[in-house]
């Protein structure tokens, strides 16, 4: 006999509360605990074990014969919800893995409140809690940090704002306080309690100061320094928040930091005012940014945020505004003269990019006299360039795609004989041939065939067959077959590519040729060219590509046949594949097909999400 019983309310969270109550009231001053950085002492381990025992006591179950908490619906619909979101959930606990387990149930938490069952998603949650308190060597307390940081986060995202707030207090270290408490503002402020949400991202702020002990770190390869990290993130909250002074006032004292080779660099600062100007849609307050970012430190970050900012100054119509950050980044960030590590190399790169799309931007706003001053500071070839950078440097790829972007646009305004006397004033061949793509294309795009098809024609393109005699000629010829492929000239990429005599590069080539058909969809075209492939890592890169555009055509069955057929099939393509049965009203299709998932973390989750994709 089938038992039914309500679920019980949830204890745990109850006594929490009612404990929480006499200790933190809102607005009171943050508790001043020692900071753990991002690794726990043992001793502040049990810090936090023993406030989880004080405030989440242990909870018996109410099961079934299978050992499913069973529920009681009057609703059909949401009955057949329930028992999906119950065997997610028995799927969750069966995985070995404690943090994986944390990371599923809480998952499914969330899920269940989105569905309106808040009593089973605060049950889920105080198992959730019961098992952060467990002791286990398979649970380091690194992990065990970053499961108390989401749980609390995603008991926010599941509507439980006190009981995140009153759980996340109680966890030791400011700098995992800071993260979630800025996070909970983001949610509070996404769904319009903006007046709470000011007020938990200054609690956030003032937790960033008490953060102390061992936040950062610089290895040979890589570097981290958490607490500009977590200030980077508060910095763009705070706009989102019209806080622009304060936003801007928090990331002129953040820096990033470098590896010790300095090949690796992580860019806070620039991520902080990327962050805030995200959030500007008016020039006043980007030119704010503008005259604030001046006070950055590293000229790759220099860079990345001028030339953001000049893009948006630039759509916005203020093209002389962007011109002349362009020439001030190009003055304040010259290239290299030495190397001293990767960095100098990796910042040439972040310079070139930068400044092409600013005059990308221009080119597209019709703005080409100032699109063509900055083709002229671009790196016209690559005996301009310093020699320790000339390995690097293939051809002007930057220069070609500003000049290729005037060229479209000049098409596009019916300037038509100014884009091909473009062409003839490239003294470089090679950017003649790929600004000449370009213009046919354009024309093609608006309806002018025949002229498109002369220019096609006429293209200088490699003799075939092709014999690659270096790394740039190689690379030369793969940018070209790519530009062809993109402007639907396949036939020309193909024979092009099939004249190659090095093996290892027709692989690439032709991989790249049936990624792109695919993305156009041609799909049938991109399998052809899967059997013409050798190497099972191209050919799955090759059907990933058409599995993912299948699901965006809806062709769900195709794309399903064609990842089962894997050795190693990607589970996220299945996962969303059993997402869009469900969200299309397959249910059965989107079960069977959600258990094709051998990883069990990835099932239950993918279950989740299908019961609450149900209708």
């Amino acid at each position: 006999m089938k038992l039914t019983q309500k679920y019980l309310p949830s204890l745990a969270f109850s006594l929490f509360l009612l404990l929480c109550h006499n200790h933190i009231a809102a607005g009171t001053n943050i508790p001043k605990y020692d900071n753990l950085g991002d690794k726990y002492t043992e001793k502040q381990s049990d810090l936090i074990d023993s406030k989880i025992v004080n405030y989440f006591p242990a909870e018996p179950e109410l099961l079934s014969e299978s050992g499913v908490i069973l529920v009681k619906s009057n609703n059909q619909s949401n009955s057949e919800k329930l028992k999906l979101f119950e065997k997610a959930i028995a799927i969750a606990k069966g995985i070995p893995a404690p943090s994986q387990k944390i990371d599923t149930l809480s998952d499914i938490a969330v899920k269940l409140a989105q569905t309106g069952e808040k009593q089973r998603s605060l049950q889920i949650f105080d198992q959730v809690i019961q098992l952060l308190q467990k002791t286990n060597k398979d649970f380091s307390e690194y992990e065990k940090e970053e499961a108390l940081r989401d749980t609390s986060i995603k008991l926010a995202k599941a509507g439980f704002i006190d009981k995140a707030l009153s759980f996340s207090k109680q966890i030791p270290s400011n700098l995992i306080k800071a993260q979630v408490f800025n996070e909970i503002s983001l949610i509070l402020t996404e769904s319009g309690k903006y007046s709470q949400a000011q007020e938990i991202l200054g609690q956030a702020l003032q937790y960033t100061r008490l953060i102390t002990g061992n936040y950062y770190y610089e290895a040979n390869g890589s570097c981290a320094n958490y607490k500009h990290e977590v200030l980077s993130k508060i910095a763009a909250n705070l706009s989102l928040q019209a806080q622009l002074n304060k936003a801007l006032s928090i990331a002129q004292t953040i820096y990033g930091c470098s590896s010790a080779s300095g090949d690796s660099t992580q860019d806070y600062q620039a991520w902080a005012f990327l962050g805030i100007l995200n959030n500007l849609r008016q020039q006043e307050p980007i030119k704010q940014t503008w005259y604030a970012s001046q006070k950055i430190r590293s000229p790759q970050e220099k860079v990345l945020v001028w030339s953001k900012i000049a893009v948006k100054m630039a759509d916005m119509g203020d093209t002389a505004f962007a011109l002349s950050v362009a020439k001030k980044l190009a003055a304040e960030v010259p290239l290299p003269t030495t190397i001293g590590s990767g960095y100098d190399i990796s910042t040439f790169f972040v310079r070139e990019n930068g400044l092409a799309e600013i005059g990308i931007k221009l080119a597209q706003k019709q703005e080409f006299n100032g699109a063509m001053q900055i083709v002229q500071i671009l790196t016209v070839n690559k005996q301009s360039l310093p020699e320790f950078l000339r390995d690097y440097f293939s051809y002007p790829k930057y220069k070609v795609s500003v000049l290729s972007a005037i060229a479209r646009q000049m098409v596009a305004t019916k300037k038509l004989s100014q884009a091909l006397q473009l062409i003839q004033n490239i003294p470089d061949q090679t950017t003649r041939i790929f600004v000449q793509i370009a213009i046919a294309d354009e024309l093609q795009k608006n309806g002018q065939q025949a002229r498109a098809k002369q220019l096609f024609q006429s293209l200088s393109l490699p003799k075939t067959p092709v014999k690659a005699s270096s790394s740039e000629d190689s690379q030369i010829f793969h940018d070209i077959v790519i530009a062809l492929t993109e402007a639907k000239q396949t036939e020309t990429a193909m024979q092009l590519a099939n004249s190659l005599e090095n093996a290892l590069d027709k692989e690439s080539i032709l991989t790249d040729i049936a990624i792109q058909l695919a993305d156009f969809g041609e799909i049938q075209a991109a399998l052809n060219l899967v059997n013409n492939l050798q190497g099972e890592g191209s050919k799955k890169s090759v059907n990933d590509k058409v599995t993912a555009k299948l699901i965006e055509q809806g062709k769900l069955e195709k794309a399903l046949e064609i990842l089962t057929k894997q050795s190693e099939p990607d589970i996220s393509l299945i996962s969303q594949i059993a997402e869009k049965f469900a969200s299309t009203g397959k249910k059965e299709q989107a079960i069977a097909t959600a258990e094709k998932i051998a990883d069990k973390q990835s099932q239950a989750k993918t279950l989740a999400a299908i019961a609450l994709l149900l209708r």
